[in-house]
């Protein structure tokens, strides 16, 4: 017998009367599997004999839902016109903020969606405002950054993130504005370009997130103090282990803040509030770890150098250096001198230390492709130069900058390395080979082309080229130098560097007078300390004293031979005015150095 009792059943625990059937033909098919006819004559059956033990009572159910859903009130409290919600350094409770919500809520419906399109227009106006000052600092202050193409996409990359944060970082609840990764940008934009350039978008980004997430003054001086931090800790990063130490200074600076502002507020301790501050720093902390590998992507990307990447191919111990001092030993040993000497320069002048020294170590390894026909690498007696025309030698000697491009691009050196292969000799003349083919040229063949014993440049375009190129050669003619005493690398010096700047080798490049004069005085000190009077021993008694006297007595002696790939001056004659008395060589009066005069040596 049926019962008639009501009662309340969730609808997930009963089966409506499809489903009854569905469930039946499934117990029919598998019980009477093969036999079709079998199983629609039990289904028929089964339709006409079954009934649903239980009544869905419809028109009851919808009443009894009316009468809660009347129940339930559409508001929650009560505003009372002209009532205070809150007041300044009150905590804002949960209550009070539905209070808020809600009073925003009636704001926009009564004046309707003008007022919302009007603040979004005011939220644009500004954010705009704080992005312009920041683009007009660049184009003012910094016009080389804001002249470059890839740098401003890579700026405008970097801020566009940040803004993404910050959007995301309005939509979700488990994390506050402390966790936008501004202080991130700040350390890419201070190693990628330098410290001003970070600061100022710190500054910028703090404002931009301060007014976005409702003039919180709370973010936007914790991220200037963190940001500031993060661009300090990086000025001097010497590798990419030190971006850790620099995420613990930043989240140091980011809890310091906090802490400070806790104590500021009626309830410190608040566990919600506190743990959703320690969760966004730490997210914010771990988001600075990225720092390594966006700056690996970023070089590789844009074709940027930074200074951790010079000093990862400063390392002589890498494979292209090895392979240079085990297949072209003396041009590596030349490389390493040539280094020394351009660091100290540049660093004297204010330039890139590091870039010049990384320049340096590399502008020479076109040379390993055929180190024989280098004078560095050379056995006594033993010069292959002597078995081929000048033209060919300088044929020979000019291709190791090609060849030094080609092995850079193998081994894939920054563009700004391959520069210095390239501009290391710019477009000097190889004026041993081009005299030796004057004497050999026949007139009635027409003239001989001075061009064909150029390098093919170009000539340096950036002071730290400039330098390399000066050292290079300064440390090749201190070599030939017969008994170097400091008055005698002096005028050496002062030649070389004369010859490059009347050459217009140096032309192109903003190093300045006084510039050329720190940096000889930085070649003399260093060949100085190289080329020092040694100790005389009891054994050596018989031996000339030469080597300690200041060389105002005699010539200065070049020794240069073919394969030698840079030009010395001829500075025989000037020095000899020197010993005399009669004329300063670096003045106008003075006699003018002539490059590469084979007669020199």
């Amino acid at each position: 017998p049926r019962v008639r009792d009501e009662q309340t059943a969730l609808r997930s625990n009963l089966r409506g009367l499809v489903d009854a059937y569905e469930e039946a033909e499934d117990v029919f098919e598998s019980r009477f599997s093969n036999m079709t006819d079998t199983v629609r004559i039990g289904m028929a059956f089964f339709r006409f004999a079954y009934q649903p033990p239980l009544v869905y009572e419809r028109e009851d159910t919808e009443q009894r839902i009316s009468e809660q859903t009347s129940q339930i009130r559409t508001t929650h409290g009560r505003v009372r016109q002209d009532m205070t919600i809150v007041r300044r350094g009150d905590e804002v409770t949960p209550d009070i903020y539905e209070q808020l919500v809600s009073l925003e809520a009636e704001q926009q419906e009564r004046s309707g969606n003008i007022s919302r399109a009007r603040a979004w227009v005011g939220k644009i106006l500004l954010v705009l405002a704080g992005y312009a000052v920041f683009f007009l600092y660049l184009y003012l202050l910094r016009p080389a950054v804001f002249a470059n193409t890839r740098s401003m996409l890579l700026i405008s990359l970097l801020v566009a993130g940040v803004m993404l944060a910050f959007w995301v970082l309005g939509q979700i609840e488990l994390l506050n504005e402390l966790a936008a990764p501004v202080a991130l940008v700040s350390i890419m934009l201070t190693i990628l370009f330098d410290s001003r350039v970070g600061l100022f978008a710190t500054v910028a980004l703090a404002a931009i997130g301060g007014l976005i997430f409702g003039f919180d003054f709370e973010f936007t001086f914790a991220t200037i103090v963190a940001g500031f931090v993060a661009v300090f800790s990086v000025r001097e990063v010497k590798n990419r282990s030190h971006l850790v130490l620099s995420a613990a200074l930043v989240i140091t600076a980011y809890l310091l803040i906090g802490f400070g502002y806790t104590m500021l507020r009626a309830n410190p301790f608040e566990t919600s509030r506190l743990f959703l501050d320690l969760r966004s720093i730490l997210v914010n902390g771990m988001m600075l770890l990225l720092a390594s590998p966006l700056m690996w992507a970023i070089e590789r990307t844009f074709g940027m150098t930074t200074d951790i990447a010079l000093l990862e191919l400063s390392d002589t111990n890498r494979e292209l250096l090895k392979q240079l001092s085990l297949r072209a030993p003396g041009t590596f040993n030349h490389s390493l001198q040539v280094a020394n000497l351009a660091e100290a320069a540049a660093d004297t002048i204010g330039a890139n230390a590091l870039l010049a020294r990384v320049g340096a170590l590399h502008h020479d390894i076109g040379k390993m492709n055929k180190p024989e026909y280098f004078i560095e690498n050379q056995q006594p007696g033993d010069n292959p130069h002597d078995r081929v025309k000048p033209r060919m030698s300088a044929i020979i000697i000019g291709s190791h900058v090609k060849d030094g491009v080609e092995i850079g691009k193998q081994y894939g050196l920054p563009k700004v390395v391959q520069d210095f292969i390239t501009t290391h000799h710019g477009t000097s003349l190889m004026e041993f080979f081009f005299r030796k083919a004057e004497e050999t040229h026949d007139p009635t063949t027409g003239e001989l082309d001075e061009t064909d014993f150029r390098y093919p440049g170009p000539r340096p375009s950036t002071s730290e080229q400039a330098i390399v190129m000066l050292a290079d050669s300064v440390e090749a003619a201190s070599r030939s130098l017969q008994k170097p005493t400091p008055k005698r690398l002096e005028t050496l010096i002062d030649a070389i560097v004369k010859a490059r700047t009347e050459d217009g080798q140096l032309g192109e490049s903003s190093l300045t007078f006084a510039d050329l004069s720190r940096i000889k005085e930085t070649f003399l000190a260093i060949l100085s300390g190289v080329y020092h009077v040694r100790v005389k021993y009891p054994d050596q008694e018989g031996q000339s004293d030469e080597d300690a006297s200041d060389g105002l007595e005699g010539p200065i002696q070049l020794s240069q031979s073919p394969g030698m790939d840079v030009s010395i001056p001829d500075v025989s004659s000037t020095r000899r005015r020197v010993a005399d008395g009669r004329s300063d060589p670096t003045s106008d009066g003075g006699d003018k150095p002539r490059a590469g005069d084979p007669s020199a040596g």
